[in-house]
């Protein structure tokens, strides 16, 4: 009788063993297919690229104004990018630009739930200014929201110049939704001479984040659990259940 009651018990605690397994699994599937959403700029910190200051170049952007912005090691005024090993400068002259289209639709990003209102961009970057005693150069960063013919909607984001001399300081954008019908980005640093000849200002870490399900867009540097990692962590505990529970012993 009681050989009776405890293979019930032992047959009770395998299935919810068995339940609880699944429930892990499932649970790591769901995370894993909600990964973070990832940054949409190609080379946002001046790493690809030829050179040093004056006449250096940097891949994926489209200079424009006069003063040829590049990049910058911190030998230009000693300011160490805070990432890696370039940041963005401003060069030799009144003003310049440095840009990169970005095509939604290229990037995953759907038409359809950009139309229905349910996708969010935020921007960030850092910014530092060499502290001239005023007034002081500055840089900013503008980003365009555009239709499929490039042409400008409303909205869009301006940071306005900048100028931090106390160090690199980090400028985050609010959550932004973006307009109905668009297919491009437009994300420009812009670098305006105030002082001298050279342009002292610098720009690094540039982000843009495209979150298709609303809500904040800003990338997650938390790993996300896999299924097998959960589905072993099931199959631990089954072991552990199996452990502890005495063998049957067959009736003579």
């Amino acid at each position: 009788m009681r050989d009776r009651h405890f293979h019930v018990s032992l047959h009770t605690l395998r299935s919810l063993a068995l339940v609880v397994l699944c429930s892990l699994m499932s649970l790591g599937i769901a995370r894993v297919g909600r990964a973070a959403p990832s940054n949409l700029l190609l080379n946002p910190g001046a790493e690809l690229g030829t050179g040093n200051d004056a006449g250096s170049t940097v891949t994926d952007w489209v200079v424009g104004g006069t003063s040829n912005p590049g990049r910058d090691n911190g030998a230009f005024d000693g300011f160490t990018p805070p990432e890696g090993s370039y940041s963005f400068y401003g060069g030799t002259g009144a003003q310049g630009s440095l840009s990169q289209l970005i095509d939604l639709t290229a990037n995953g990003i759907s038409a359809s739930a950009t139309d229905a209102g349910n996708t969010t961009v935020q921007f960030s970057f850092e910014e530092r200014s060499l502290d001239q005693g005023g007034p002081n150069d500055r840089a900013e960063v503008i980003a365009t929201f555009e239709n499929a013919s490039m042409a400008p909607l409303t909205g869009g984001y301006d940071s306005t110049p900048l100028g931090y001399t106390a160090g690199w300081t980090l400028v985050t954008s609010p959550v932004l939704t973006l307009p109905v019908g668009t297919r491009y980005i437009d994300y420009e640093m812009n670098f305006i001479r105030n002082n001298g000849s050279d342009l002292d200002s610098f720009i690094d870490a540039n982000s843009t984040v495209v979150n298709s399900n609303g809500g904040a867009a800003a990338p997650s540097t938390v790993p996300l659990p896999s299924a097998a990692w959960m589905g072993l962590l099931g199959l631990a505990g089954l072991a552990a259940i199996r452990q502890l529970c005495p063998k049957r012993v067959a009736k003579a």
